[in-house]
């Protein structure tokens, strides 16, 4: 009855599943995954970047996500009249993301563009100096979050 339907999925891995090697790959997998349609959905404008943003658009919603501490999740909303259209293409992009190597490529050139970037940033800087002195493993090395 509400005019508006808004979904989330969760999947529960945080930032104590990431090594100091790894750290990082949950925001690396939920941007390359956002970066295009999932495998086997169709949409009317094809598999190029904005695909996925456009196929929820046209099911007069969006789509997106974040990486959290203890979980990565996937949001969908819109028109309540499409509810079960917005869940498909949010279960899609879940189940069957597109992960073929330049979507891997390009997403990693983008966030390392970004934290060259977040460099320049006073406030990310602060924010890194604070980090490194809070966030450190027992042997002193620095922890992974």
């Amino acid at each position: 009855t509400s005019p508006r339907v808004s979904i989330s999925l969760l999947l529960r891995v945080g930032a104590s599943d990431e090594t100091p090697d790894t750290a990082g790959w949950r925001r690396l997998l939920l941007n390359a995954m956002l970066k295009a349609a999932p495998r086997g959905f169709e949409s009317t404008r094809g598999l190029e970047a904005e695909a996925l943003t456009r196929a929820a658009e046209e099911l007069g919603g969006q789509i997106g996500g974040s990486v959290g501490d203890d979980l990565i999740e996937i949001t969908v909303s819109g028109d309540s009249a499409r509810g079960t259209e917005l869940l498909r293409l949010a279960l899609a992009l879940w189940k069957n993301p597109r992960l073929s190597d330049e979507d891997l490529s390009s997403t990693r050139e983008r966030q390392l563009d970004q934290l060259d970037a977040d460099g320049f940033d006073l406030a990310s800087r602060v924010g890194e100096s604070l980090r490194q002195q809070l966030f450190l493993a027992p042997n002193g090395d620095l922890a992974a979050y």
